[in-house]
């Protein structure tokens, strides 16, 4: 049986318990039937959160800026629901930036559940302040380290912490990697009717830590060294950590091309974007939209079709269909060499609804 923090009775045939992370993990490993009730609450409930910008963070930006883009894409990903204030819509935007003293030179403003005010803040200083990491020992040997959390890194954490291996992840930017950056999944083994890649990285993530794997976000890996006479790996991170394992699975994905023009990184997050999720859905509303290209977007569908979010009032993303699809032709696997294989744009004008 197990045994219980603290307990109190809320009526006479209900008793409420709270149990700290540690013992919760060990019920659901030894309790399959509390596994399979506890385990999709915590998902749906999260990822609802996340959707309906319900959380005790608080993001003040705009929508022309690529920081204010990164932080939330980065507090979607892993997970952590936040409330998001623009300061061109919403009137209670500059009053924040006057309670804090802040201006609109420090966008984006990210106040925690501490009342802690943090300018343009980087993924790491976010990490921290919301204590992601504060489980993590980097002192401990580790007996698998996995570097990156997209699909490959997160299945191998899943099998080798099944094994009872002790597993640590290191993640730099945004666990679910490219996959978790796409509003559907179509041709994902196991998910006949599709799978949104927000929904896959969580499920997977959850998975992964209901076996006590460990998770190292936004601080990446920047170097790897091997001692042969231990046998043992050592991984240099980002923000100056050591940590030690007896080995390593580099599982670091692929990095896409960008469009090829002059200073177009001037506008990546600030009206260029790569992606389709509800959170480009809400900066894109009530815009003309150029869709340049498509990629495999499922391997299959040849037909595009980009959310759209509601009046940013009712903070639920809504999905609709573009008055006008863009045809796309069948993805070609035939790889030529990179000198010869010039990115050839075709860009579809679509007015949205």
């Amino acid at each position: 049986m197990w045994r219980f923090e603290r307990h109190r009775e809320l009526t006479h045939a209900t008793i409420f318990s709270a149990l700290e992370r540690g013992r919760l993990l060990a019920a659901i490993q030894a309790d399959p039937e509390l596994s399979e009730i506890l385990l999709p609450t915590f998902i749906g409930r999260r990822l609802d959160l996340v959707q309906r910008g319900a959380g005790d963070t608080v993001v003040v930006g705009s929508d022309r800026s690529p920081g204010t883009l990164r932080v939330l894409e980065f507090l979607a990903r892993n997970g952590h629901p936040c409330t998001t204030l623009d300061v061109d819509r919403d009137v209670s935007a500059a009053e924040f930036l006057a309670r804090f003293g802040a201006s609109v030179n420090d966008l984006p403003l990210v106040i925690t559940r501490n009342a802690t005010a943090l300018r343009d803040p980087s993924n790491d200083e976010l990490a921290r302040a919301l204590d992601f990491n504060v489980s993590v020992d980097a002192s401990r040997l580790r007996d698998v380290i996995v570097i990156g959390a997209g699909p490959a890194g997160l299945a191998a954490a899943v099998y080798a912490a099944s094994e009872g291996l002790e597993v640590l992840v290191i993640e730099g930017r945004l666990p679910g990697g490219q996959a978790g950056s796409s509003s559907r999944i179509e041709n994902y083994l196991g998910f006949p009717n599709g799978v949104s890649g927000l929904e896959l990285a969580s499920r997977a993530f959850a998975q992964a830590s209901k076996f006590g794997a460990q998770f190292l976000i936004g601080s990446s890996a920047a170097r790897l060294s091997c001692d042969p006479d231990t046998a043992r790996a050592t991984v240099r991170t980002s923000d100056g950590g050591i940590i030690s394992a007896r080995a390593v699975i580099v599982a670091t994905g692929a990095s896409y091309r960008r469009l090829p023009l002059a200073n177009v990184q001037r506008f990546e997050g600030a009206g260029v974007y790569y992606n389709a999720t509800h959170i480009e859905a809400q900066l894109c509303r009530d815009a003309e939209v150029f869709v340049v290209g498509g990629g495999e977007f499922g391997g299959a569908s040849r037909r595009i079709s980009v959310a759209v979010g509601e009046p940013r009032a009712t903070r639920r993303p809504r999905l609709a269909r573009c008055r006008q699809h863009v045809a796309v032709p069948r993805p070609t696997h035939r790889r030529e060499p990179a000198d010869r294989a010039p990115l050839r744009v075709r860009a579809h004008r679509t007015r949205w609804r």
